[in-house]
């Protein structure tokens, strides 16, 4: 099984591919170079060759608004 981790900061998310246990396709984008963390992600994916039908794991500072929404603690406009 593919998981795809990504650490999403305030001007660059981090993305890796975990296989068996063994890190693989570490990469880094500015957040500024895509409009929405699907295109990032897809761009991430494209680039690695990785496929992105596992499973995701985020790791990303936000705080729940009140009303079911989560938004981005730090500077990211995704």
């Amino acid at each position: 099984m593919t998981i795809i981790l990504a650490d999403i900061g305030g001007t660059h998310a981090r993305f890796a591919c975990e296989v068996e246990g063994q890190m693989h396709n570490i990469s880094k984008i500015a957040s500024a170079d895509y409009d929405t963390f699907a295109e990032g992600l897809a761009a991430y994916t494209v680039q690695s060759g990785v496929d992105n039908k596992g499973d995701l794991y985020l790791a990303l500072a936000a705080h729940d608004d009140g009303h079911g929404a989560w938004r981005f603690s730090n500077n990211n406009q995704w």
